[in-house]
């Protein structure tokens, strides 16, 4: 299956994608990184660049994804908010902290690339977090889901070729937070 207009390369089988979410699950800080990669759908300058402040637990679980052209509000699948909370347990940061520290430093995208592929060499898998992101597209596309839910969702620019003509229901982004979840936790 091909995705017009979104981010192209061969697809993850939904078995390796969860061998890859079992893989870094020893580890808080890469088992949050590929949650929110797999779970949400976010790119890895979008994990990356999140702060702190963009981060919002609690009952209804979202992170604020600043973008170029847009800000987005996605719902986070209540695995991925384990994973990011349980990542953040204990850690003293400002508000406008990186959401992923190391030691003191910001985790820089070339550092969590790095690590995530250590990993899954160790666990001798050939996938990586633009795969992750590109399952989590084809499960909303080959589910259903609604080419302009998954542009908001998915911060694509216009993945249906003619925009969005009309407002987005509310609670879509949980709606899809929850079928990515399916799909991805067994």
């Amino acid at each position: 299956m091909m995705l017009i207009g979104v981010e192209r390369g061969p697809l993850l089988p939904t078995v390796m994608a969860r061998a890859a979410l079992d893989a870094g699950r020893s580890d808080r800080l890469l088992c949050a990184v590929i949650s929110l990669s797999l779970l949400v759908g976010l790119r890895k300058a979008e994990v990356t660049g999140l702060l702190l402040r963009d981060w919002h637990p609690g009952d209804d679980p979202h992170v604020v994804i600043h973008g170029k052209w847009q800000v987005r509000k996605i719902h986070v699948a209540e695995t991925a908010a384990e994973a990011v909370n349980d990542h953040l347990a204990g850690v003293q940061a400002e508000p406008d902290d990186p959401l992923f520290l190391g030691g003191r430093e910001a985790v820089r995208s070339y550092r969590i690339a790095r690590i995530f592929q250590e990993k899954m060499r160790e666990v001798d898998l050939r996938v990586t977090l633009s795969d992750l992101r590109r399952a989590a597209m084809e499960v909303a596309v080959t589910n259903g889901v609604p080419l302009a839910h998954v542009g908001e969702y998915f911060g694509l620019s216009n993945p249906s070729g003619i925009g969005r003509l009309t407002p987005l229901p509310e609670g879509f982004d949980k709606e899809i937070s929850s079928l990515l979840e399916e799909k991805f936790i067994p």
